[in-house]
């Protein structure tokens, strides 16, 4: 049972308010715990300072005065910080029943104000799936670079261009070296790359 019970006989916000001689006593200073009066639960920092959640003697979580929240940090640098010292998954998401999709939403917005939605998920009906849930292309780039390899909304795969325009268009800016590089290792089998047609499906070069 609770030792200490705060109750109001109307619907107003009710709080317990902690201050020092740092903080002062005024109505804008200290922290608060307690409900609104909507009967949101509250905890309420009023000073220009973080808040701190800690288990087994160490600190845990801290929300700081921008509203950035890190865990195993002291200095988060983004909405969500999650650091670790050691290699491993920092963060987990799953789904429980069978033939389930497990994913995160990614969204931003594109120069008319529309939703640019991109999904990652590990799909039981699939398998892994990076995809665009809106009519927006797919990039991958490396270096901080723009996109470099392109697929674009009907499946067509650029590599050196961002406007493909067959399922695989490999545009190269400079000469200087081979568009493409294909090589098989196997004596017995020389052929590098098939291409099948209906007269000739086993046609190899």
């Amino acid at each position: 049972r609770e030792q200490l019970h705060s109750h109001k006989t109307d619907s107003a916000e009710n709080y317990l308010r902690f201050t020092n001689t740092g903080t002062g006593t005024g109505a804008g200073d200290g922290f608060n715990v307690g409900i609104n009066g909507d009967e949101w639960g509250l905890i309420w920092q009023k000073e220009n300072l973080g808040i701190l959640v800690g288990t087994n003697g160490s600190e845990r979580l801290r929300l700081d005065a921008s509203g950035n929240l890190g865990i195993g940090t002291t200095s988060p640098d983004t909405k969500l910080t999650v650091s670790q010292a050691a290699t491993g998954s920092l963060i987990k998401c799953l789904t429980t029943n069978n033939n389930t999709r497990s994913q995160i939403q990614l969204q931003g917005k594109d120069n008319s104000g529309n939703a640019v939605t991109l999904k990652l998920g590990g799909d039981g009906d699939f398998g892994g799936n990076v995809y665009t849930l809106t009519n927006h292309k797919l990039g991958f780039a490396t270096n901080n670079a723009a996109p470099q390899v392109v697929l674009d909304t009907s499946g067509k795969l650029g590599v050196g261009t961002a406007s493909p325009s067959k399922l695989l268009d490999v545009d190269k800016a400079v000469g200087g070296d081979y568009v493409a590089h294909f090589r098989n290792g196997t004596a017995a089998t020389p052929y590098t790359v098939q291409i099948e047609e209906p007269s000739s499906p086993t046609a190899g070069y």
